[in-house]
């Protein structure tokens, strides 16, 4: 029973193997690229974007265009301080926290 199934095994796998090898060759076109789903993504960096854009002045300065400015660049420090630098205070808020030292 053994010998029979082994045979009948065998000659299905050479027949098919001759049918493989001897008959018609069919021919299979690849599948088109450009129409297949893309295996990547492309990702559009948002925020690089808004970072080149606030970099990139909607009007040109006018010490570029050749005039000199009309208004200061940079505002002039305010008045209110009173004489104190910004090093007092760190000084007076530190003694405040911890007295003593």
């Amino acid at each position: 029973m053994h010998h029979l199934l082994l045979k009948t095994g065998v000659a299905g796998i050479c027949a098919l193997a001759f049918l493989a090898a001897h008959g018609p060759a069919k021919a299979v076109s690849p599948l088109p690229l450009n129409q297949a789903a893309p295996l990547v993504v492309p990702v559009v960096d948002i925020e690089n974007l808004t970072v080149e854009e606030d970099l990139r002045p909607d009007e040109p300065p006018e010490a570029l265009m050749g005039e000199p400015p009309k208004k200061p660049m940079v505002a002039p420090p305010p008045k209110e301080m009173g004489g104190q630098s910004s090093g007092n205070i760190e000084d007076e808020t530190i003694d405040k926290i911890v007295p003593g030292e």
